[in-house]
């Protein structure tokens, strides 16, 4: 499962450094019939959200280092273990 201050290890382009979720907003998983991920409740902030297998949101990462000059669009890759994921 990934939730806020999960840490990997991402890879964009050349770019390679330890990173934190500092943010989590989910996205429409219904639409693909994905099965529903750990919702917020009312008045909750994004720490009670928890990413499953299949699920999908938007990450913001922060890194753990130094800062990276990264543009929108840039392909990313993180991983943890056996836990790996892909974006945009």
């Amino acid at each position: 499962t990934i939730r806020r201050s999960y840490q990997a290890y991402l890879h964009i382009l050349n770019v390679r450094q330890s990173a934190y979720a500092k943010h989590i907003e989910l996205v429409n998983n219904a639409v693909i019939g994905l099965p529903p991920s750990h919702h917020k409740a009312d008045g909750e902030d994004d720490d009670g959200i928890v990413l499953r297998p299949g699920s999908r949101a938007k990450v913001r990462f922060e890194f753990a280092k130094r800062p990276e000059y990264i543009r929108p669009g840039m392909r990313m890759l993180f991983r943890d273990g056996r836990v790996r994921g892909v974006g945009i």
